[in-house]
């Protein structure tokens, strides 16, 4: 077994995925996973790079003060090899996602306030809302550009 993320270098992190003894997931995923969920209980956290590798385990220890989690996700960025960097590395995600066991803890993680300290992160909370639930609130059919290659 792998040791934990937070205690990993990028490099070694890197060196991990190329083994396959670490898995950082796609966004791409991750979105489409939210979908098999009751929207009211996905929270998108941002600003979270700061809490590392490890920030899957800082939040879901955090949000389990508002109630069950049901599930963490979050994607961190793969680098493999290039000319500027020598090693395959681990980027901490920017973003992520949590899915709480109920609508009750999530309401109660955004009554914390839309930003929570997390350690000494600063962190935003706010309700996931799909492509599809802001086009329906919006009225409109017309997709963000740069989103159209994630449908």
């Amino acid at each position: 077994m792998a040791r934990s993320c937070k205690l990993l270098t990028p490099a070694q992190a890197g060196n991990q995925v190329v083994k396959g003894e670490l898995n950082v997931g796609s966004l791409r995923d991750d979105l489409e996973r939210l979908k098999e969920h009751d929207a009211q209980q996905c929270l998108i956290v941002r600003r979270i790079k700061r809490l590392g590798l490890g920030s899957p385990e800082i939040l879901r220890k955090h949000f389990a003060s508002f109630g069950g989690v049901k599930e963490m996700l979050i994607s961190h960025s793969f680098e493999k090899k290039s000319a500027k960097c020598r090693a395959d590395r681990v980027r901490p995600a920017a973003l992520g996602f949590v899915i709480m066991d109920s609508v009750d803890g999530a309401q109660a993680a955004l009554l914390a306030g839309p930003t929570i300290m997390i350690g000494d992160v600063d962190v935003e909370v706010k309700i996931f809302e799909s492509l599809e639930q802001l086009q329906q609130r919006d009225g409109t059919d017309a997709q963000p550009s740069g989103l159209a290659s994630f449908q």
